[in-house]
This record gives structure tokens, sequence and C-alpha cells, in this order.
């Protein structure tokens, strides 16, 4: 289990964290109650990007 942490700025790195499935539910939580859960399309420039596989 897994979870992503997209950057708010475009040339940060995102962060990955993997977890055993014993505190996932826990850890899901925790994050909520602190992070902005934001759906979020890719922009122009990342649209060109992945179209250019870099």
């Amino acid at each position: 289990h897994s979870v992503v942490l997209v950057p708010r700025k475009r040339f940060q790195l995102g962060q990955t964290i993997y977890f055993p499935e014993e505190v996932g539910e826990t850890l899901v939580d925790m994050l909520a109650a602190r992070l902005p859960m934001k759906e979020t399309a890719p922009d122009l420039i990342d649209r060109i990007l992945a179209r250019l596989h870099l």
C-alpha cells in the first residue's frame, strides 16, 4: 500500500509513502486531517511534457 504526496510547485519532487496494511487506515486518516486533498488535472505544460515522454 502507498500514498503519493503531490508537490504544490512544478519542480518539486513528489513523495511516495509505502506502509503496511495494518497501519493504512490510521495513516490515511492522519494525513487527511492535516493535508488538503485536491483533485488536479494536468495543465498545458504537463500535457506537453507527457506527450514528449519527459
